[in-house]
C-alpha cells in the first residue's frame, strides 16, 4: 500500500504543466463551478521569480483574477512549499547569468522519469527555467530533496 501512494505522490509532482492565461481567458465574466484545481501563480512586478501562488477551483477562476499570469495543474498545496514555477515564457530567454545558487528543476509531463526527483541540477533558476520542460524549482540539489510527505494520517 505504501509503495502505491509513493507512487501516486511521485506521479503529482512530476505531473506540472505551466500554462500561460490568455486574453481571452483573462476577460471571462464566468466561470463553470467544475473542480479541477490549478495553482494560480502571480509575478512580483519588481522580481520574475518572486511570485504569490493560491489554489483555484478550475483554470477559469484563476484566468479570471487580473493578477495570475499563469497557472499549473492541481492545487498549490502538492508542490513543495519552496517552488518557485517557471513562466511559460521562460524558454524563450537567450541567455543567463551565471551566479551559482544551485537548484532542482523539476520537469513537466513531457519527461517520464522512473524515480524521484524527475528533474536535473541547474547552476541557477534562470538556467532552470530556460528548459521548457522544467515546470518548478527547489533551491539546492536535487539529491538533497526528500521524497514528499503524504496527507495520510497513521
Amino acid at each position: 500500500m505504501n509503495k502505491i501512494l509513493i507512487a501516486i505522490v511521485i506521479l503529482g509532482v512530476c505531473t506540472a504543466a505551466n500554462i500561460k492565461c490568455t486574453a481571452e481567458q483573462k476577460k471571462a465574466e464566468f466561470c463553470t463551478m467544475e473542480y479541477m484545481p490549478v495553482c494560480g501563480v502571480k509575478i512580483n512586478s519588481n522580481n520574475r521569480f518572486s511570485q504569490t501562488v493560491a489554489t483555484y477551483g478550475n483554470k477559469c477562476s484563476a484566468c479570471a483574477d487580473k493578477d495570475v499570469e499563469f497557472y499549473i495543474t492541481g492545487e498549490c498545496e502538492q508542490y513543495p512549499k519552496e517552488a518557485t514555477f517557471c513562466h511559460p515564457d521562460a524558454h524563450l530567454n537567450k541567455a543567463c547569468t551565471r551566479e551559482y545558487f544551485p537548484v532542482c528543476g523539476l520537469f513537466d509531463q513531457s519527461i517520464q522519469c522512473f524515480r524521484f526527483p524527475c528533474g536535473m541540477n541547474y547552476s541557477n533558476k534562470c538556467s532552470a527555467c530556460i528548459n521548457e520542460h522544467v515546470a518548478y524549482l527547489v533551491p539546492g540539489n536535487c539529491e538533497e530533496m526528500k521524497l514528499p510527505s503524504g496527507n495520510n494520517s497513521e
